[in-house]
């Protein structure tokens, strides 16, 4: 689970890296001719790549349709975890 919400992080963070990298390599330019940091698309393309995360981690994990999933229970004094059961 941490291993997934920091991947999230990571590419919500991706479009500012990018850009601060590519603020570094033009910074040859004077600071009055230097664009206004551009925070809303930077934003918007960071939210684009978790949702697009959200999917393809969708597509990639779980259990197949092949398979009936059957939810914890208690019997006989003892929890019996889930189970996923091949259809027959």
């Amino acid at each position: 689970m941490t291993k997934i919400i920091l991947l999230r992080i990571l590419l919500f963070l991706l479009p500012f890296l990018i850009y601060w990298i590519y603020w570094r390599l033009i910074k040859r330019r004077s600071d009055a001719g230097r664009p206004v940091f551009p925070v809303m698309i930077l934003t918007i393309c960071g939210l684009v790549l978790v949702a697009g995360s959200f999917f393809v981690l969708r597509a990639t994990t779980g259990e197949g349709t092949d398979s009936t999933y059957v939810p914890p229970r208690y019997e006989d004094g003892k929890v019996i975890p889930a189970q996923n059961i091949p259809k027959e």
